[in-house]
């Protein structure tokens, strides 16, 4: 991304158009979005429309100068309680960090939120996958080609993040464990397929264009749009 400047002609063009509430006509590129609102939340709302824009390039993965392809795999995962969800906790419950490997060389991803031993499970999840998909805006990324390398298994930097977008997964687990003790809580997630190097970490294409010939559906209710599920 380059860096941006702010432009006050364009806000101006901007402010025009949602003052009439209509839609923008001019030359320029746009994001809208219409919410109900009153002067007590209207930054509140601004702020989840600007973080769901940003967010569709998260759930697409697009990086790098990635382009589109016929061959795209991206498929929603099952949540698998009774294996990956159950061992996850087990290696969770007694509070230790770092957190004990998964049973059977499993992937898994692991989290400590330090200094919170009170927040909830949705939250300290939450949590959890926003810093893990960080890995890849703080790291070298990925590249135009997303294979998975053993410079970036012995960098460690995408450890869990290729976790995340690894397109072989079909199943993650995950639990959490508040430590009031250790002034911390811990989440772990452990997933079905262990990527090695020089496997695709995922196939880039136009999403959704693989759903049907695989006999699921393009997600478009839940705001993860981009995932083809059951």
């Amino acid at each position: 991304l380059k860096l941006q400047a702010w432009d006050c002609n364009l806000e101006d063009q901007a402010a025009e158009a949602a003052k009439a509430c209509t839609s923008y006509t001019g030359k320029y590129g746009v994001n809208e979005e219409m919410f109900k609102a009153n002067p007590c939340n209207i930054t509140t709302q601004t702020d989840i429309m600007l973080k769901k824009w940003w967010n569709e390039v998260h759930n697409v993965e697009l990086v790098g100068r990635n382009q589109y392809s016929d061959d795209v795999k991206h498929f929603g995962v099952e949540y698998e309680c009774k294996t990956l969800g159950k061992d996850a906790l087990e290696k969770i419950t007694g509070c230790q960090w770092p957190v004990p490997t998964a049973t059977g060389n499993r992937p898994q991803n692991t989290h400590k939120i330090a200094g919170d031993w009170e927040i909830s499970g949705q939250d300290a999840l939450e949590t959890a996958i926003t810093t893990w998909y960080k890995e890849l805006e703080e790291s070298e990324g990925i590249g135009e080609n997303p294979v998975y390398t053993t410079e970036m298994e012995n960098a460690g930097k995408l450890s869990n993040f290729v976790n995340l977008a690894y397109e072989e997964n079909t199943q993650v687990g995950c639990a959490f464990q508040n430590c009031p003790k250790q002034g911390y809580t811990l989440v772990a997630c452990q997933y079905d397929k262990l990527i090695t190097p020089d496997e695709l970490i995922y196939t880039t294409g136009k999403t959704c264009s693989k759903c049907a010939e695989n006999t699921r559906k393009c997600e478009t209710d839940s705001g993860n749009n981009g995932l083809c599920i059951k």
